[in-house]
């Protein structure tokens, strides 16, 4: 079976975060698409470039991967995401101070195609895996 729309996009955005090329991801989507990204407000292309630069800049080795799903699925998707945080992050939470440290989460991505770009897309992640990994917050102790 071969790949939906929505996995061959999927595949796109993440070659483009992994190479660091806003553009080229955001080249993904309609005109006017709106993301859904956790933890940032809904918004539209605007709002994709401030996640997108936010996000490379303060991982500029950063990394996603879409993982394994059923062939011919089309979505959810789990997204692998990670990076040395080297520069701060600007969030709708306050900029976080450059750690140092490095990341690696799981995400899933669920996005609507038409024509070929995204013209919905949803994400979640574990925010609290995000916070304890850049060291924000102590983990707590086992047992």
């Amino acid at each position: 079976m071969a790949e939906t729309p929505e996995r061959q996009v999927a595949e796109r955005i993440c070659a483009a975060i992994s190479r660091g090329d806003v553009d080229l991801a955001l080249a993904q989507f309609s005109p006017d698409a709106t993301l859904h990204v956790d933890g940032f407000a809904p918004g539209g292309l605007a709002a994709a470039r401030r996640w997108l630069e936010a996000l490379t800049v303060a991982f500029p080795d950063a990394y996603a991967q879409v993982l394994e799903a059923p062939r011919g699925s089309t979505g959810p998707f789990p997204i692998a995401f990670g990076g040395t945080q080297r520069e701060p992050f600007a969030t709708p939470f306050g900029t976080v101070p450059s750690s140092g440290r490095s990341v690696s989460l799981r995400e899933t991505v669920t996005l609507e195609v038409e024509g070929g770009r995204v013209v919905t897309l949803h994400t979640t992640l574990d925010r609290l895996a995000f916070v304890y990994q850049l060291g924000l917050v102590p983990q707590p102790r086992p047992g």
